[in-house]
């Protein structure tokens, strides 16, 4: 326990995250702590989160151009291709459930931009609404989110809701159709997958992870990869040095 007669501990503003106004607040030693939280704390920490999401935000619109120039060494087949592809023996029973959720998939498909190209950089297809392939159940109806890179630049993201049965030659099969497509923001894009995703995604781009590429590696294709390292490196350090400050911050206010 702190001696009460000690004058509170310094700090320095040098040390302190020079970011949002509305910091931690560090009591005095031997002041009490009994009073109820004020609602401006709750206020502050979610404005420290939203400054995280911004600058990882920041990162990834860095990051995309060096990428992005990698799409045209592979042939990637249109949005819209992906979406409304055959399913085999669940043909029939996707149509069924297109026929059962109306006009909606079809509004869907009929979005101009889904004629270009993507690059997927994240999906998450383990969003299960009832029954669970492997666990007993012999078919249920489960959702998919994808985010696509297009040649523009830009990011997509796409929501499907799919049907499943047991059978197939990887125990289960299934089939999806597009609920929602939308060209979305980077800020956007860090709310809905996880940063280090993206990264990896952008990284298996640019380093052709996926396949061999159709045409000739161009001549600045090293310097935009050393750019890309260099750039999640000094994030990473960033964010290290970060966190060390918040763990500080949290221990000198004990």
């Amino acid at each position: 326990m702190k001696d009460s007669s000690e004058p509170p501990p310094v700090i320095y503003l040098s040390d302190r995250r020079p970011t949002l106004k509305d910091l931690p607040t560090f009591k005095p030693a031997g002041e009490s702590t009994s009073e109820a939280p004020s609602p401006d704390e709750g206020l502050s920490e979610a404005e420290l989160f939203q400054e995280i999401e911004v600058r990882q935000a920041l990162l990834l619109e860095r990051l995309i151009p060096l990428a992005a120039p990698a799409m045209k060494h592979f042939q990637l087949a249109p949005l819209r291709e992906r979406l409304d592809f055959p399913a085999g023996s669940l043909e029939a029973r996707r149509r069924a459930l297109e026929a059962r959720l109306g006009t909606h998939p079809d509004k869907v498909l009929r979005e101009a931009w889904l004629d270009s190209p993507g690059y997927p950089l994240g999906v998450d297809s383990g969003l299960s609404v009832s029954g669970q392939p492997r666990c007993g159940s012999q078919n249920g109806v489960h959702l998919r989110r994808s985010l696509f890179l297009l040649p523009d630049e830009m990011l997509a993201y796409v929501e499907e809701v799919g049907i499943w049965c047991s059978g197939g030659p990887d125990g289960y099969e299934s089939t999806f159709t597009p609920m929602n497509a939308r060209r979305i923001v980077v800020l956007d894009a860090v709310r809905l997958f996880p940063l280090h995703r993206l990264i990896a995604g952008l990284r298996g781009l640019l380093w052709f992870d996926r396949g061999a590429p159709q045409l000739p590696p161009e001549p600045g294709l090293e310097a935009r990869r050393a750019g890309f390292l260099s750039l999640v490196r000094d994030f990473s350090q960033a964010t290290a040095v970060y966190n060390e400050r918040l763990r500080q911050m949290a221990l000198d206010s004990t």
